[in-house]
């Protein structure tokens, strides 16, 4: 089979020729090395020889805005995606393109209003830049009037730029791998440019308010969702973290009414086109993981083991209504042996995999810490015991 009918026979519960792969994010510098990726690192040098230069943050901001810079970063992590061997992988349309300040060589505020700093961390021995988020940008004295301001004009779902990042994916994909487009969620767009204790004040002083950003955000996500599957898409990624270590964010009763409700009008316009909802969502999300069903999503990953996610026992239980995605732990993937990760992986396909609808990657995503002997562990058991039908001893 080609990747994409893969994917997509996974995702409809049915058994394609071998479980498919899917690519997440990847910052380890060992498996960067290995398949001639690069890391943040060389972003952030030329950004800090830049400051030098009058007017470094403008210029800097227009490069972000130019068409020929979401081409280059899609195209270049689609075919490096290739490389490693997955069948699909999820390529950003929103994030930096149409609206990025830069408060510092070393920080960068995202469309949505999300401050990052870069920050060094040692990846296979090296030391390099990771973004991490570090605050809300209108956390201000008058958070509402900051929102308003970074918001006119507001995000626009219709801007060309995110209709180029897509169709460079797929052009670089070719038959190679299955590319489909991902935008982060109501939730994370919401919260974290506020600061979640300014969020949760928010809640409660302006509840009006703070439900027009959520209803705001669905909007646009809404709406590009349609641009698109009009575009071609199949499938559309809504990343968007919803729970800590041992219960979700929000309460069911306001995960139900600020988020789920957002989430379905997506599905409901993707599902028109008979395509299909993919959440990453980290984190425990018992609480609301039949909102997450209700809503409509047909895949959900990672399903964070760290966070008492059982993906072994979501298959008896949700095995019929969403597709698994995920789920080899982050922290077995750093700290444990190749064998190790052999062993889960087997596991997860003997009892994941039978009658379909699962996708073996990570349970989080290839972070700095990942060693490349654990990581091809990971991949190497998928290929050579994932075929069907499963059997392994």
């Amino acid at each position: 089979m080609k990747p994409k009918t893969r994917f997509l026979t996974a995702l409809n519960h049915e058994e394609p020729d071998r479980v498919p792969l899917f690519g997440e994010a990847i910052d380890s510098v060992p498996v960067l090395k290995k398949y001639g990726g690069k890391s943040l690192s060389t972003l952030v040098s030329l950004a800090k020889a830049m400051r030098f230069v009058i007017g470094w943050k403008k210029i800097a901001g227009w490069l972000i805005r130019r068409p020929f810079f979401a081409k280059t970063v899609s195209k270049s992590f689609t075919k490096f995606m290739i490389k490693i061997g997955y069948d699909a992988v999820a390529v950003p349309v929103t994030l930096l393109y149409t609206k990025c300040h830069f408060p510092s060589s070393n920080q960068y505020v995202d469309e949505y209003g999300r401050q990052f700093v870069f920050s060094k961390v040692e990846s296979g021995g090296k030391k390099v830049y990771m973004a991490f988020y570090e605050r809300g940008y209108f956390d201000t004295e008058d958070p509402e009037a900051a929102y308003e301001e970074w918001h006119d004009p507001p995000l626009d779902p219709d801007h060309k730029i995110r209709r180029i990042a897509y169709e460079a994916a797929v052009k670089a994909a070719k038959d190679d791998i299955y590319a489909f487009p991902g935008t982060i969620g109501v939730l994370e767009s919401t919260w974290e440019p506020f600061g979640f204790i300014t969020f949760t004040k928010l809640l409660y002083t302006k509840p009006r308010f703070i439900e027009r950003v959520f209803r705001e955000h669905g909007d646009f996500m809404v709406a590009l969702a349609e641009n698109m599957m009009d575009l071609g898409a199949e499938t559309f990624l809504i990343l968007d973290d919803a729970g800590f270590k041992g219960r979700p964010f929000l309460s069911p009763k306001m995960y139900e009414k600020f988020v789920a409700s957002q989430i379905k009008r997506v599905c409901d316009k993707v599902h028109s086109y008979d395509g299909k909802v993919l959440l990453h969502s980290c984190g425990n999300l018992y609480k609301i993981l039949d909102l997450i069903i209700g809503a409509g999503v047909d895949g959900l990953h990672p399903w964070e083991s760290t966070a008492g996610m059982d993906i072994f026992k979501a298959k008896e239980d949700y095995g019929e209504k969403l597709t698994l995605i995920g789920n080899v732990p982050l922290d077995m993937l750093t700290h444990k042996t190749p064998q190790d990760v052999e062993a889960y992986v087997k596991k997860l396909l003997q009892v994941c995999a039978p009658g379909g609808g699962y996708v073996l990657c990570s349970g989080h995503s290839i972070t700095y810490s990942v060693s490349l002997e654990n990581y091809e562990a990971m991949m190497e058991t998928a290929r050579n015991y994932g075929t069907y039908p499963i059997s392994i001893e």
